[in-house]
């Protein structure tokens, strides 16, 4: 049924989301193989079940916070005599390898090793607005800014080694640190290319922006939900339950994520076990517990995060479906792939109990209790 109802790539739903790439058909396909889902649904000992979803994330809000006509992000980059290249963003690295995606396409443009370039983030003294890490905006939109500054900075680089050795510029190339032509009469190494580009100038700065393309429909309510992009995958967990305690413990979690295209796929693999163990832990034990407007459980001891104990085998599986709006394809890897852990995991419960608890997080006393009524209404 799920096959049957995905919407393909590259279309309008009734509610004017304009959907690029879209790959969620692949990321349930390759779940569905590696857990063998076919093959053990249904047939598992007892108390054991399998549980399957898929979700979708926004790459980036279409819509500023800040109305105005300013672009959503913008980047800096400035060329020294030294041949340094010095990257400046507002975007802040909160732990997943932003500021290492920004060198990456810097370096991928130009041409140059990364060790050539420095990245300065989130000084307000020092770098151009961004409206800030959230959203799973940043490899999208950061990512396209840089793409832009770099191809900015390399016209220069170009258009001077140009003029300076008097051949077209569709003749030259920027690769491995130097610049070549392809009838072998320029080859430039890096700092050569440098003092002909700085030779007159000094120091050469560009800049690069991105602003969402107007998308959406006329209607009340059609700003609600825009991006550029959308990320999609899916998740199939395994839990083991204590048919008389309620207990239970997940087994395994296969997942699979359409990213676009994983620029440091490393990273992206780590982003993705961490978005599935953090989906796990609001699935499983996260939960505020309030009397009166006080929390009664403001420490770690009570509000049980995941440990590494807890963390289940995962099977990690990067989707690359190349999306023409990201940099280089790219789209988001992160909060779009803790979705689909929650439902996931709650649905192999269901297929190991017959329970079906609609409240997170799902405790042993929730499953037990709802294993006794279902007892009590056999009887």
């Amino acid at each position: 049924m799920r096959f049957k109802n995905f919407i393909p790539s590259f279309t309008t739903t009734v509610g004017q989301y304009r959907i690029t790439s879209n790959g969620v058909r692949e990321s349930l396909e390759k779940v569905m193989v590696q857990s063998k889902w076919k093959e053990r649904r249904g047939k598992l000992p007892v108390g054991h079940g399998l549980g399957v979803a898929c979700g979708f994330f926004i790459s980036g809000s279409a819509l500023p916070i800040i109305w105005n006509e300013y672009p959503q992000t913008s980047v800096h980059i400035k060329l020294d005599f030294d041949g340094r290249v010095l990257v400046t963003s507002g975007a802040s690295d909160i732990g997943q390898g932003s500021d290492t995606m920004i060198a990456m396409v810097a370096s991928e443009i130009l041409g140059i090793s990364m060790e050539k370039i420095t990245v300065v983030a989130a000084d307000t003294l020092l770098t151009p607005v961004d409206l800030g890490s959230y959203s799973s905006r940043v490899t999208f939109m950061v990512g396209n800014a840089v793409k832009m500054a770099a191809e900015n900075l390399k016209e220069k680089i170009l258009q001077a080694v140009s003029i300076r050795k008097n051949i077209e510029i569709s003749e030259i190339h920027l690769y491995q640190d130097s610049v070549t032509s392809n009838d072998g009469k320029v080859n430039l190494n890096w700092q050569e290319t440098v003092d002909i580009t700085t030779a007159g100038v000094g120091a050469i700065s560009v800049t690069g922006k991105y602003i969402s393309p107007k998308l959406g429909g006329n209607f009340k309510g059609s700003g609600a939900g825009l991006s550029p992009s959308y990320s999609f995958g899916a998740v199939i967990a395994e839990v083991k339950v204590d048919n008389v305690t309620g207990q239970y413990e997940v087994l395994h979690l296969w997942g699979a994520h359409d990213c676009g295209k994983a620029i440091n796929p490393l990273a992206v693999e780590g982003q993705l076990e961490g978005s599935w163990h953090m989906g796990m832990g609001q699935a499983i034990s996260e939960g505020l517990r309030y009397y009166k407007g006080l929390i009664l459980n403001p420490n770690y001891l009570d509000y049980p995060v995941p440990t590494s104990l807890d963390t289940p085998e995962m099977s990690t599986n990067i989707i690359e479906s190349n999306d023409p709006e990201g940099p280089f394809g790219a789209k988001e890897c992160g909060e779009g792939a803790l979705l689909p852990a929650i439902p996931a995991i709650a649905n192999a419960i269901y297929n190991a109990t017959g329970v079906r608890v609609n409240e997170l997080p799902i405790t042993a006393d929730k499953v037990y209790f709802g294993m006794r009524n279902k007892n009590n209404k056999k009887q």
